[in-house]
This record gives C-alpha cells, sequence and structure tokens, in this order.
C-alpha cells in the first residue's frame, strides 16, 4: 500500500538531522520559556521577603494612613499600611461648623474577617480622643491601649476615624482604612500611639480637616499614622516546617496507597472482558473532572455532615474534618491519576510476554509479577510520582476538610498576603520534591522488580478465579466506597433539582444559569486547546526525556524540572505566575494569562505519561525498524505510536480532565470565571443547595459523556 504524500514528506524532513533537532530544541525552548520559568521567576522577584519567615513572630509597626485604596476581605477602601504614603499622594477630609469651636477626633477598631464579617475591638466607642481647635496646622497625638484579639491568618484589622463638635455628642465618619490580611494568630496587648494630620481654617465657616497620605508635602511635620500597631504572626520558621513536613508525610502515604488500590483497578479496565468496562474507565475520571473545591466540599458533606451523609446514619460526624479526610481527599483525587497512567501501560504492553511466561508453567500471578511489572516498572514510578506531586500541591480541597490540620499548599492560602511564606514554602516544596524525583529517577531503575523468589504453591492459590473474583470484588467496593460515591455526592440534589423549577431556568440560562453556560463554554473551550498545546509542544519533550537525547545527566535533570510545575501549590503557582506575566507583559490579554497557567499545570502529566510509555519501548525495536530503511516519522507512525497510543490518550484524558477542574491558579491569574470558580463562588455566596448540586451535576455529566463519546470514537477506530 503506497504511502500517504503526507507521510512521505514528513519521512524527509525527519531525516534531516538539522530539522529533527530544532523540533527537539523548540520544545525544551517553549518549555522553558512558557512552563517553567515564569513561576520560579515569580517567585525569584519575591526572594526578599523571606525574610519575613525567619523574623521573630511578634511584630511592632507603624502604620500609614494612605489616601490610595485596596480591597481586602471585600472592603474596598484606604490602605493602612506599613509603607511610607508615595509622594504627592494626599487626601483631606473635611466638616464645617459656622462657629469655631473645639473638634474631637477618634478611632474604633475592627476585625475584619475573610467572608466580611466584622468584630469590634473598641466596644462601641472613639478611642484615642484628641482636641482641635486653633486656626493652625497641627499633628495631634492621641493613644489607646489594644487588648490581645485573637485572629485567623485571613482577617484584617479596619480603623474608622470620627470627628464631633465639643458640644454636640454625634460622631462623624472622615476615614476608614484597612490592613491587608495580617497572617496574625492575635492582636497583641499594646499601647497604640495614633498620629492625626489636621488644620483649622476659617472663612465664611470654619473649616476642620483630617489629612492622610503625602502629609509632608502639605507643610505638616509627620504623617498620620499608628505606632505601636502590635501582633503575633503565624507564619514562622516552626509553622511553615511542620505544615511542610505534614505535606510531604501525607503525600508518600497517599501515593503508596494509590499504587496498592489503583493497580488492580486499572488491570481490571485492561485485561476484564464486561462490556461495561468503558463505562467503569470514565468512571475512575470523574473525581478527576469534578472542581477540586467542589470536590473537598463533597467529600466533607459525605463524611461529617450528620445531616446528609453517611454520618446521618451514626448520629454523629464520622469523619471530622482534620487529617483523616484529608488523606481520604488526596486519596480521592489522586487514584483516578494511577489508575489512568496505568491503564495506558497495560493497553500499550504486549501480552505475549506474559503469555510465554504462562506457556512455560508460571502461574497467571506469578507471571503478572515477575514479568509484567517489571516491564511496567516506568510507568509504576510515573504513577508514584504523579500522585505524590498530586497530593503535594493540592490547596483548594484540602482548605475544605482540613480543619486545624494544616500542611504546605493550606501555609501558603492563610499567608497569600504576605510574600514571604509562599515564596519559603514554595522554594522549599520545589527543592525536596526535586530531591525526591531524582532519587527516584537515580535509584528507581535498580529497583529490585520482580523479587526473583518464587512460592509456586502460594501463588497458584492467588491465581486462582476465587481469588480474582474477591480482589476485583473488593477493588470496585474500595473504588464505589472511597472514591466514586463520596465525590459524587455534592451531586444528589441535582436529581430533585430535575422535578423542579430548577432544571427549566437552567436549560433556558434563566438569572445566573446564563453566566453558567458561558463558563461552561469558556471551561470546555479552554481544555480542548490546553490538550492540543500540550500534546504538540509535550511528544517532543517526552522523547527526549525518555531517549536521553541531551546525554544521561543532563536528560535527568530536565526529567525533574518537567515536573515541577506539579509541585507547587496551584495558589502559590498563580500568584506567581500573576506576578511574572502581570509585572513583565501588562499588555498580555486575560485569556492568555488563563491558557499560560493551564499549560503549567498540565504540561507534566502529558509528558510524564509518554516518557513512561516510551521508555518501556525497547530501543531494539526502533533500530531494527532503520536498518530497514525506516525514517525517523516512519519509526514513530509505525513502532513507537503503536505501542504508546493508550498512553497518549491517557495523557491527554489527564490534562482534558485537570485543566477542566482547576480552580486555585484560575482564580488568581484571571478575572475570567470558569465553571469551577463559578461553583466555588456560589459556595461562598450560599446559593441554595439544588441550585448547586445541578450546577455540579452538569459538569459531572457533560465531561462523562464527552470522555465517554471520545473513547466509544477511538476504541471504533482500533485507537483505544
Amino acid at each position: 500500500m503506497p504511502k500517504p504524500k503526507i507521510a512521505e514528506a514528513l519521512d524527509k524532513l525527519s531525516s534531516r538531522t538539522a530539522i529533527k533537532n530544532s523540533i527537539y530544541a523548540i520544545s525544551i525552548i517553549i518549555f522553558f520559556v512558557l512552563i517553567l520559568l515564569p513561576p520560579i521567576l515569580g517567585i525569584i522577584i519575591r526572594w526578599n521577603a523571606m525574610g519575613q519567615v525567619f523574623a521573630e513572630p511578634e511584630r511592632i509597626e507603624t502604620r500609614y494612613m494612605h489616601s490610595t485604596f485596596w480591597k481586602v476581605n471585600d472592603l474596598n477602601t484606604s490602605r493602612c499600611d506599613v509603607e511610607t504614603p508615595p509622594s504627592s499622594s494626599i487626601n483631606s477630609t473635611s466638616v464645617l461648623n459656622n462657629v469655631n469651636t473645639v473638634y474631637n477626633y477618634g478611632i474604633r477598631v475592627w476585625k475584619r474577617m475573610e467572608n466580611g464579617t466584622e468584630q469590634e475591638i473598641t466596644n462601641g466607642t472613639c478611642v484615642a480622643l484628641v482636641d482641635k481647635k486653633n486656626l493652625t496646622k497641627s499633628v495631634e497625638v492621641g493613644v489607646w491601649n489594644c487588648p490581645i484579639v485573637q485572629m485567623d491568618s485571613t482577617d484584617s484589622v479596619v480603623i474608622h476615624v470620627y470627628c464631633r463638635a465639643y458640644d454636640d455628642g454625634s460622631w462623624s465618619l472622615i476615614g476608614t482604612f484597612v490592613t491587608k490580611q495580617l497572617g496574625a494568630i492575635q492582636l497583641n496587648n499594646s499601647t497604640w500611639v495614633v498620629h492625626y494630620c489636621l488644620e483649622v481654617t476659617d472663612g465664611p465657616a470654619y473649616r476642620y480637616l483630617y489629612y492622610v497620605g503625602d502629609t509632608l508635602s502639605a507643610n505638616f511635620t509627620s504623617f498620620s499614622r499608628i505606632e505601636g500597631f502590635a501582633w503575633t504572626s503565624g507564619a514562622t520558621l516552626a509553622t511553615a516546617t511542620s505544615a511542610i513536613s505534614a505535606s510531604f508525610l501525607v503525600a508518600i502515604l497517599v501515593s503508596t496507597v494509590d499504587i496498592l488500590t489503583g493497580l488492580p483497578m486499572a488491570w481490571l479496565i485492561a485485561r476484564g472482558q464486561s462490556r461495561w468496562l468503558s463505562v467503569l474507565d470514565t468512571f475512575s475520571d470523574i473525581p478527576f473532572i469534578i472542581p477540586t473545591a467542589t470536590l473537598g466540599y463533597s467529600l466533607r458533606l459525605f463524611w461529617s455532615d450528620t445531616q446528609q451523609g453517611i454520618s446521618s446514619l451514626f448520629g454523629s460526624s464520622l469523619v471530622s474534618p482534620g487529617w483523616v479526610l484529608v488523606i481520604l481527599l488526596h486519596f480521592a483525587f489522586s487514584y483516578p491519576v494511577v489508575v489512568r497512567v496505568m491503564v495506558g501501560a497495560l493497553l500499550d504492553y504486549k501480552i505475549e510476554y506474559e503469555q510465554a511466561a504462562r506457556t512455560l508453567g508460571a502461574a497467571p500471578f506469578t507471571a503478572a509479577r515477575t514479568v509484567t511489572f517489571s516491564i511496567l516498572k516506568p510507568s509504576l514510578l510515573a504513577s508514584f510520582v504523579l500522585a505524590f506531586a498530586r497530593s503535594i500541591s493540592e490547596t483548594g480541597a484540602t482548605m475544605m476538610v482540613a480543619g486545624a490540620f494544616v500542611n504546605g499548599p493550606i501555609f501558603v492560602r492563610n499567608y497569600l498576603s504576605q510574600d514571604g511564606p509562599l515564596v519559603f514554602v514554595s522554594f522549599i516544596l520545589i527543592a525536596l520534591s526535586s530531591l525526591v524525583f531524582i532519587l527516584i529517577r537515580l535509584l528507581g531503575p535498580r529497583l529490585k522488580l520482580p523479587i526473583r523468589k518464587v512460592w509456586p504453591t502460594a501463588e497458584r492459590k492467588l491465581s486462582s478465579s476465587k481469588v480474582e473474583s474477591s480482589r476485583n470484588g473488593l477493588t470496585l467496593l474500595i473504588f464505589f466506597v472511597l472514591v466514586f460515591i463520596p465525590s459524587l455526592f455534592v451531586a444528589l440534589p441535582a436529581v430533585g433539582a430535575i422535578f423542579s423549577g430548577t432544571f427549566s431556568q437552567a436549560l433556558v440560562g434563566a438569572g445566573i444559569w446564563g453566566e453558567y453556560w458561558q463558563s461552561i463554554f469558556l471551561t470546555y473551550s479552554l481544555g480542548a486547546l490546553v490538550t492540543l498545546l500540550n500534546m504538540a509542544i509535550g511528544l517532543p519533550m517526552a522523547i527526549v526525556v525518555a531517549r536521553r537525547k541531551l546525554g544521561k545527566l543532563p536528560s535527568a535533570i530536565l526529567d525533574v524540572l518537567v515536573n515541577i510545575p506539579l509541585i507547587v501549590p496551584s495558589v502559590a503557582l498563580g500568584v506567581s505566575l500573576a506576578i511574572f506575566w502581570k509585572e513583565n507583559f501588562a499588555f498580555i490579554p486575560e485569556i492568555w494569562l488563563l491558557i499560560f497557567a493551564h499549560l503549567a499545570i498540565t504540561y507534566p502529566y502529558f509528558v510524564r505519561s509518554m516518557a513512561a510509555a516510551i521508555e518501556r519501548i525497547s530501543t531494539e525495536l526502533e533500530d531494527a525498524a532503520r536498518t530497514l530503511g525506516a525514517k525517523p516519522f516512519s519509526v514513530f507512525r509505525t513502532v513507537i505510536f503503536p505501542l504508546t497510543k493508550y498512553s497518549m490518550l491517557s495523557g491527554a484524558v489527564m490534562v482534558f480532565t485537570r485543566s477542566v477542574s482547576e480552580t486555585g491558579a484560575t482564580m488568581v491569574v484571571s478575572r475570567l470565571v470558569t465553571a469551577p470558580v463559578l461553583l466555588v463562588n456560589w459556595v461562598n455566596e450560599g446559593v441554595p443547595t439544588a441550585t448547586l448540586g445541578l450546577g455540579c451535576g452538569l459538569l459531572i455529566l457533560l465531561s462523562f459523556v464527552i470522555l465517554l463519546v471520545l473513547r466509544s470514537v477511538v476504541r471504533g477506530r482500533g485507537i483505544y
């Protein structure tokens, strides 16, 4: 059969070393420019802030009243900041009175929480009082003894400034100022010294003015400010290292359990005979396509809610928020990663090797253990690495179930307003995780798989149909009880919504559903585009890594670098990307920032999956094809692709589902609203459970149908 003209043209191009090397070089350059360097440079830009973590936990600051605004905890007002006001940035607030009388000035102080709720600290009275009457400019000073106030890391402090005529009891608000989220565990008992820059002018009426900002430019001797603002930081070296240790312990435990439970599931899907296995295969991806914050909310309802979930059967919370629920959550969203990689590996694997071992008398269990797993060792290691990285970086869902438990990503999220914790924890996670990946890369090939000793009697019993049925039953039980049902629990209200007016409103896009369908279109368009881009730029990189095109050591280093975007907490990755792109390339449209962020997050999934698949293929097969005159593209088309096509689809599925579910980085880098971000907003806004459940259910159903149709089409064409 003659070759298509396109194949002939590609054969000619691929035979040219310069063109082939150029493709590899371009893929490496794209990786560094778009994937690796932006988040790392974003961290480096804020490197000097790392000292915040090493500083003394008790901070005593001077905070200045600025004329410029910022938005903190949903309050957009003037800044109360440790930085001095920028020059020529000044503002004043005035009140008028026909009589030259004494005016009182004072402040009231509130603690403002992340959801916008406020709690007054000054007990309803103005404090730090001063008087002003003379027709001059002056800086008046009042004092107030701040009590100890317990704080959460995301709380801010709001200061309202008031004034009143001495003979009039009503106070008028003349200024509102807010700090950043402090990252404090408490405000300390300290004496606040409050400086007011005041002026009285005469004319048809007396004008009483309060100045903020660059008051030096208005000929004052100092700024409006608060001295002695004391608080205790929770972002200390001890709490940071404790959080990082918790991340690694959870990630290692979950990844190990993922391999032990995910491998039997992958075996069932790849080797089973039931026609329903393609549905089960798609079911295994469901936790991957659910927005992470929604997944955390779903597991919390299922395991902890005494009114709706499984806990309702016991009258008390079966699994309270904390480290156990975090482990269950991480298992639920990392389990599909292992299943997806190993299904692709098993489908790519030539079963003839295993059959040959069985022909020579080996029991099925022995043949799988001594032959199959030995050949699939790169995929097993890749599965562990991906599950480990997925666990160690997840932020949004973990917050929903963590309770008082703090790991690295939660620590970063708690102190997101401070650059120091973000830089320190992200750097340590990158450094230590890279060390783990280097050790896996160096020691993995030396890992003794299989164990050579054989136990014929025991292994024949383990190969019996009864044991196989029990294993499959236990595998399905673990999947449905610990992964599938808890992940979908939040969507159950969607069933009730179908029989109510909510479903009809959703279909016609009424009210908030109009924005929902727009977000759905953006989500799937973005997922499809990112998947295609990853396949185009990731395949050459996978070949470079797997075939060590740069040499053994450089390729091993490149292999480790590919994993770095996986191990940075998604919120931290979004922040560092935003710092890099917005501060250096402010002209870039937001949709491109969103694409770059999703590329950085999903790129390692495709490269890792394909590199492991290519590593399994003996180079002797490629050499034999070249010996018979095949050009490089023909070698790929006739040897590599047929042996890796399932892993390629598995990698593409992981990229697509990961992009569809991404929440944290999306919220940070762009104001564009994808479906996961919209659902998180609905959770925070208290949207009715039926509406929220229907929104989650429709997203899950659409993703499920897309994946099922894709698998059916490619299976029909003999690709999957």
